[in-house]
């Protein structure tokens, strides 16, 4: 699940849930343009994903660590973990080294780092 911003001319964010297919492939099933991503939009968007599809082999959800998005899963899919993107994850460790340490050592750090979080 993620957004896009500014796509539309009323600048509104572009909701995204895209699934993996038998084949392991990302399939985008289910947009929706939102004024706002409050949790009262953000979970309505999540049960109307839920009653257009059969959602009982939903095993995950990857987020960016939205908080709101997180807790909205949790209300709307109990039990199904929302875990945090690879991409934003190694993202976020970049920038925290950045600055703190020469590129060398910041690109050994972020690949045992993500070596970890693949495991």
């Amino acid at each position: 699940m993620d957004f896009t911003y500014k796509c539309n001319q009323f600048l509104y964010p572009c909701m995204t849930i895209t699934i993996l297919d038998g084949e392991s492939q990302g399939q985008p099933v289910f947009h929706a343009f939102v004024a706002r991503e409050d949790k009262t939009i953000l979970e309505n968007c999540l049960r109307v994903f839920a009653q257009q599809y059969d959602t009982t082999n939903t095993c995950c959800f990857v987020v960016d660590k939205d908080m709101a998005e997180i807790a909205v899963i949790g209300t709307v899919f109990p039990g199904v973990p929302a875990l945090l993107c690879h991409f934003h994850i190694s993202q976020a460790v970049e920038c925290y080294l950045k600055g703190k340490v020469s590129k060398t050592v910041a690109d050994i750090v972020l690949d045992s780092f993500m070596n970890q979080v693949t495991t």
